[in-house]
Parts: C-alpha cells; sequence; structure tokens
C-alpha cells in the first residue's frame, strides 16, 4: 500500500511540474485567427436569398480575429433609397475561444459601448450566431 501511494505522489508531482520549457511546449489549436466573412443568412428558419439586394449586402459583412485577441468586426447597411452598400468597420476590443466547447466570443466596440456575441462553431472553418429569429453563418477566408 505505502509502495502504491508514494507512486501515485511521485506521478502527481511529475504530472503538476511543467516538463517541457515554455518555448517547447505545444501551442494550444487556435481555430479563431483570421478572416470571416458572412456566406448564409437565416430569418425565421428560412435561408434569405443572396441575390437579393438587401441580403448581398449583409453577406459582405467580415470578421478579422488577430492573434493578439483584437480584431475588426466590419458590418454592412444597405441603404435602399440609393441601392448602396456601406462598409462599417468596428474595434474588437477582445476575443476567446474554448474549441472543446466549440464556442468563440467576441467584443466589439460600437455605438460607445463594448457589446458582446457568442459564437458556435460547426467546425473549424465555420461558425455561427443566433438572434431570436436570424441566424448569421460565417466560414472562414
Amino acid at each position: 500500500m505505502k509502495k502504491l501511494l508514494i507512486l501515485t505522489i511521485a506521478a502527481l508531482v511529475g504530472f503538476s511540474t511543467n516538463s517541457c520549457k515554455k518555448q517547447e511546449c505545444p501551442k494550444p489549436e487556435v481555430w479563431g485567427v483570421g478572416t470571416w466573412k458572412m456566406t448564409q443568412y437565416y430569418n425565421n428558419g428560412v435561408l434569405q436569398d443572396p441575390s437579393d439586394p438587401e441580403v448581398a449586402c449583409s453577406l459582405q459583412q467580415t470578421i478579422q480575429l488577430t492573434d493578439d485577441a483584437k480584431g475588426t468586426w466590419t458590418f454592412t447597411q444597405f441603404d435602399s433609397n440609393t441601392n448602396t452598400c456601406t462598409q462599417d468597420p468596428h474595434q474588437i476590443t477582445s476575443w476567446a475561444e474554448n474549441i472543446d466547447k466549440k464556442t468563440l466570443m467576441i467584443t466589439v466596440h460600437i455605438w460607445g459601448l463594448d457589446l458582446g456575441e457568442e459564437f458556435i462553431y460547426d467546425n473549424k472553418d465555420k461558425m455561427h450566431f443566433q438572434s431570436s429569429s436570424s441566424k448569421y453563418v460565417y466560414e472562414k477566408q
């Protein structure tokens, strides 16, 4: 019994001390870094037609995530009077992901506020977020 206890303690001590040096340790997998483009928009469960000018404008939205946990979220706005689409970039003040839970949380500074949005990863190259009646799908470019 004492041998088992000593081996268990030795294993725990070995496990708790990091055996690799920081520069040699493998880096955790990161899915978020890069450019994401909105590719689909659903309203009340119905995929919206990308040939519709307003939907086409929405599909120009992008999210750029950098490896320093910052980035830019470029929103778009369609003006039906002039039939034009304008881009409106906003600073991402932070982002964090949990690949095990397949979640990504982005905080964007917009209208003087820091607003958070939680995305769900479908896989490492596709993610989405949902509001009460809409679903927005983004794919890595």
